[in-house]
């Protein structure tokens, strides 16, 4: 996400097509398959939500206004369940967890939620929750929170670091990475309010609020009402919009990722928006925004707060909801290490496009001394079949079976890359056949440094 709306947009329309392995922000195309089309939103006048044990049945969306809901402070797994909130108080309460988040590269959004780390007792650690593409690049970051009067930009509530390198060299920082994960688009930061802010003022702990996340066992359904708070273009910061879960768990491909399993929502998310919060009509966090379709409006995605499939034995990167990943990477943290997610891996340094009427692929970009660079793949080559692990071929049928096998990789795997590129000849006709192989390796975070343990 860059920093001007008017940039990012022409951007996207050069690169929509395109797919890497690091980041995200938006599906690769306009185009849905048919079976991505399975979802409606309830219209009608009942509208059902998720709070268990109560009468969940309102005929009006303004019927909810005569609920209450009271904030509180929750850890990752339990928290007692009330009734349907009013809606006017859930906002009031979720929008003081929202941060804006700018870096040198761009801008968005984040959540701050309630949870730990073993050992750190500090009153003034908190943790934020937001999208990997948002903090991917190295460099220096700045966190806006909202101040008493839910304003942004004021330097008592803005605080700066640094992410890259070792986490050893930041430890002085307010803002520091506790890791990211680039195949579920999931980042952690940790705020430290003991530190000076922007202002050089100290900013007392108990004017931070902490996000409720949703419990585990309620399932989101079609046509519940919900709402987010983001920071469209990047310069508006605070910002609410609502709608409706348009489908629970849908399977998408997503550009510079693959497939991800994500809800849908009918909620009008911007570029800047990623990161931040979707919240039901208690106030709950629900899901993290990160994905949109240029194309069409109304089109959005969030990163759910649970999947059907969410299981330990279940390691696929799509399956994984925000909650598990968060609690892997601060698991998983230490003084001189990010915290990462099993199974995740490097990025191998290339992006592809697809070629009209064709199932093969085209590389269109090798980062210079990347993993696929190293191997020998270069800029223009087509690629008709992989191979993992010098198994039998795969044949292409476009950047959806391309994305797949990528998707399937464990740590260790060797993937070859099989088709040609044009010879350098005179004769333009010629065609050279390659065959590239590169290993999986682990990954600890997108270009912030060399360090690993």
């Amino acid at each position: 996400m860059k920093k001007h709306f008017q940039k990012l947009f022409i951007l996207l329309l050069i690169v929509i097509m395109s797919i890497t392995a690091f980041g995200c922000s938006f599906v690769k195309d306009g185009s849905l398959t048919d079976d991505e089309k399975g979802g409606s939103s309830d219209n009608g006048s009942g509208i059902n939500t998720v709070i268990e044990g109560v009468d969940k049945t309102h005929s009006t969306f303004n019927d909810v206004l005569e609920g209450n809901v009271k904030r509180r402070n929750v850890v990752f797994n339990t928290y007692e369940v009330k009734p349907q909130a009013d809606l006017n108080k859930a906002i009031e309460n979720a929008k003081y967890t929202s941060v804006a988040i700018t870096m040198n590269s761009g801008v968005g959004s984040g959540v701050i939620v309630d949870a730990s780390i073993e050992g750190i007792t500090s009153s003034d650690i908190f943790y934020i929750i937001t999208c990997h593409h948002v903090v991917s690049d190295a460099g220096s970051i700045k966190v806006e929170l909202p101040d008493e009067n839910c304003e942004y930009g004021n330097e008592d509530y803005t605080f700066t670091g640094f992410i890259g390198g070792n986490p050893q060299g930041n430890i002085n920082q307010a803002v520091t990475l506790i890791g990211g994960d680039f195949s579920s688009d999931i980042a952690v930061l940790q705020l430290n309010v003991g530190i000076n802010a922007k202002s050089g003022k100290k900013l007392s702990n108990t004017k931070v609020h902490k996000a409720k996340i949703a419990k585990d066992d309620q399932d989101l359904k079609v046509g519940e009402e919900v709402f987010a708070i983001g920071n469209p273009t990047g310069e508006l910061p605070g910002t609410f919009s609502h709608g409706y879960i348009a489908y629970p768990e849908r399977t998408i491909a997503i550009d510079q990722i693959g497939n991800m399993t994500l809800t849908q929502i009918g909620v009008s998310t911007n570029p800047g928006s990623s990161g931040g919060g979707l919240y039901n009509l208690s106030g709950e966090l629900i899901g993290i925004t990160n994905a949109g379709d240029t194309n069409y409006e109304q089109i959005n995605f969030a990163i759910p707060f649970k999947l059907s499939n969410d299981t330990a034995q279940d390691k696929k990167a799509d399956n994984y909801s925000f909650i598990y990943v968060a609690k892997e990477l601060m698991a998983t943290a230490w003084s001189n290490n990010y915290g990462a997610v099993e199974g995740s891996r490097r990025k191998f340094g290339f992006t592809v496009q697809a070629i009209q009427s064709s199932n093969s692929v085209l590389i269109a970009e090798v980062t210079e001394k990347g993993i696929a660079y190293n191997a020998g793949l270069k800029v223009g080559d087509t690629i008709e079949k992989l191979s993992v692990n010098d198994g039998n071929d795969i044949s292409l049928t476009g950047l959806d079976s391309f994305s797949k096998v990528f998707k399937s990789l464990s740590i260790g795997d060797k993937i070859t890359l099989k088709g040609y590129r044009k010879s350098t000849s005179k004769n333009a006709s010629q065609k050279i056949s390659i065959a590239v192989s590169m290993n999986t390796v682990q990954f600890w975070f997108c270009n912030t440094g060399n360090y690993n343990k």
